[in-house]
């Protein structure tokens, strides 16, 4: 196989009142023609070793604020400007000592992301914080085999309470625990639900997340030895946008299904170009099916997922000692936001990006900081690229384009390895 490797270097690119805002819980009915809400709910944790630094940016110059919530009450409040840069960076141990709890941000505009970052000696996640609740979510990629320790994380950062139920399937067939049905979630609470505990010895999980009152945003925690990973859960769709960035390490896509049996198309985005139905297959009701991009190449490659009926696609990395995961993406676009890359000191990184589109595009990558830099970079139709962060800290990337992207961060430093989603900013 021809190997195709584009990596491009970008080098020296450039306390008040203790109140959740009151948010009301998601409608049912659709929303009135009002501007979207500005706000993004990120999992935090203090303690046990790890910090937590939530990241923002932003198209525009503007205040926000952080509250950290937790058992029902705010624990913590600070308000933020973006600044020139576009940018903001929050230690949330300068916020409040809050073990593991949620982060209610109100951002400057609704062409915002945050991600938060937790790093200590051993470990490290990145996790783009989700900025809307579902009534019907899915969660892949987990398993609670020997030492893997794979919680789902509720936050309800809403008025009132949340009614939720865990529909699992892993190899054992379709779970069935009373612990998983109708959980309440208190108002500005997180409720932790440890799956190693209730089923362990499982190879794989597909977590169907069903909100039955109220409304909650979900991530999945899995440690593997000292690491850990943390990752949304997303709605289900029909067509999915994996970028896989290169390396050594076991690189999986695994698509989840909800309550239906659907089959599934992979086009690969590989050295030679697009391979359409690369792989094909159907994947029974609530089950999982695993494309090993590892096993085809070790550079930067993508997968795009298109299925009969609604799934979930998730980015698994792992190795002896580490693990990374992070969602799909359903929506390529010309703009995209990725805070806190490149804010790992020591730590080296990668952005991936894929053009699914037919013409080729140029891309300006910015680096975030007081002294921004950009690097144009050309991405053929149909193929992948990967830029290497700067070695000087930033505080994220923008990324812009005359085409359609989908876009990731990766990282790793020491042992540890991360790798999280770009957030893209609505067109038009």
């Amino acid at each position: 196989m021809k190997e195709l490797v584009r990596t491009l270097l970008v080098v020296a690119l450039a306390a008040g009142a203790l109140a959740v805002p009151v948010l009301d819980p998601p409608q049912t009915a659709p929303a009135a023609a009002v501007d979207t809400p500005a706000m993004a709910v990120c999992a935090i944790e203090e303690g046990s070793g790890r910090s937590t630094t939530v990241s923002v940016a932003s198209t525009v110059d503007g205040p926000g604020t952080l509250t950290a919530f937790a058992a029902g009450s705010a624990v913590g409040h600070v308000d933020f400007e973006t600044g020139e840069s576009g940018a903001s960076s929050i230690a949330i141990a300068d916020v409040a000592a809050v073990g593991v709890g949620g982060a209610l941000l109100e951002l400057p505009v609704s062409t915002s992301a945050a991600a938060s970052v937790v790093a200590g000696a051993d470990s490290l996640s990145i996790d783009t914080c989700p900025t809307e609740s579902g009534r019907d979510l899915i969660l892949g990629g987990g398993s609670t085999l020997s030492d893997q320790r794979f919680e789902v994380q509720l936050m309800n950062p809403y008025a009132g309470e949340a009614i939720v139920t865990f529909v699992v399937q892993s190899d054992a067939g379709l779970e069935s625990n009373s612990v998983l049905d109708s959980m309440i979630i208190p108002a500005r609470a997180t409720v932790l639900v440890d799956l190693a505990e209730i089923l362990p010895g499982r190879e794989w999980m597909t977590v169907a997340i069903e909100v039955d009152t109220g409304g909650v945003l979900a991530v999945g925690r899995l440690g593997v030895g000292t690491d850990s990973a943390v990752w949304d859960a997303v709605a289900p769709a029909q067509e999915w946008f994996v970028p896989v960035p290169h390396g050594l390490e076991s690189r999986q896509v695994v698509i989840a299904a909800r309550d239906s049996d659907v089959e599934y198309q992979v086009d690969f985005y590989g050295p030679d170009g697009v391979v359409e139905a690369s792989e094909t297959g159907e994947i029974t009701a609530r089950g999982q099916a695993v494309v090993d991009v590892g096993a085809v190449t070790p550079i930067a490659s993508a997968i795009r997922v298109v299925t009969t009926g609604p799934v979930g696609a998730f980015l698994r990395i792992t190795n002896a000692t580490s693990v990374a995961l992070t969602s799909g993406s359903t929506m390529p676009a010309s703009g995209l936001l990725l805070p806190g890359a490149g804010s790992i000191p020591g730590g080296s990184g990668w952005i991936t990006l894929l053009n699914p589109g037919l013409e080729d595009v140029s891309v300006e990558v910015t680096t975030v900081r007081s002294a921004s830099e950009t690097l144009v970079v050309a991405v053929p139709a149909g193929e992948v690229v990967e830029v290497v962060v700067a070695r000087d800290s930033a505080l994220g990337y923008t990324i812009n384009g005359n085409g359609p992207l989908v876009a990731s961060w990766s990282t790793a430093i020491g042992g540890s390895i991360a790798v999280g989603l770009a957030a893209p900013i609505a067109d038009g």
